[in-house]
């Protein structure tokens, strides 16, 4: 099951027994916000995003784990801008 806000990025994901919630994710979402300042605000605010290949990844090692091994939750989120 995937729960998605606006079809702009996975909030959270729950799939099998695992969580995956992932942080800020790349996409067009500031280009779709009709205010200017806010427009610019949420560019800003995406900077710092990550791919949707690197929560694609999370996935992919939570789910190829051996039998006996439980991933229950993966939280992804950027490194960048981080002080």
């Amino acid at each position: 099951m995937r729960t998605q806000h606006h079809g702009h990025f996975i909030n959270v994901a729950l799939i099998g027994a695992h969580q995956i919630s992932p942080g800020v994710i790349e996409s067009d979402l500031a280009e779709s916000v009709s205010d200017p300042e806010g427009r610019e605000r949420m560019r800003t605010y995406r900077s710092v995003a990550i791919p949707a290949s690197s929560v694609a990844a999370a996935i992919a090692f939570a789910m190829g784990q051996p039998a006996g091994v439980d991933v229950g939750e993966i939280i992804v989120r950027p490194t960048a801008g981080r002080t």
